[in-house]
C-alpha cells in the first residue's frame, strides 16, 4: 500500500517564517530577529557565534575592552535551517546557467 507522504503544516509554517525573514533582510539578519526565529534568546546566539559553535554566523572584537559585533549572512543562515532546499535550489541554478550542459555531476553534489 503506497503512502503519499507530505509536509507538515507546522514545518510548512516555519519555513514560510523563514523564507519571509530572508526575503525582509537579504543581506544579513540582525540577531535579534534570528534568536526570535530560532526561539532563543538574543545574547545566546550571540554568545553562541563568539565562542565559534553556531554554523551560520560570526563575530569580531576589534579591542581587548570594545564592543563586539555580529554577523549573520542571509544565505548561510536559509542554508543551515533548510539545507534539503537549498542543495536542489543550487542546482537548479546551475543546471539553468551551466554554459556547458551535461557536466553537471548531480549524484556527488559537485557541478
Amino acid at each position: 500500500m503506497a503512502e503519499i507522504f507530505r509536509m507538515p503544516e507546522c514545518v510548512e509554517k516555519r519555513f514560510r517564517e523563514l523564507m519571509e525573514l530572508c526575503e525582509k533582510y537579504p543581506i544579513t539578519i540582525p540577531a535579534a530577529e534570528a534568536a526570535r526565529f530560532l526561539g532563543m534568546a538574543p545574547e545566546s546566539l550571540r554568545e553562541s557565534i563568539s565562542t565559534g559553535s553556531c554554523p551560520f554566523g560570526f563575530g569580531w572584537q576589534k579591542t581587548a575592552g570594545g564592543n563586539r559585533g555580529f554577523c549573520i549572512p542571509t544565505h548561510l543562515f536559509f542554508v543551515c535551517n533548510a539545507p534539503q532546499l537549498a542543495y536542489k535550489t543550487s542546482v537548479r541554478y546551475a543546471e539553468a546557467n551551466n554554459p556547458y550542459p551535461g557536466y553537471i555531476d548531480k549524484e556527488s553534489g559537485l557541478f
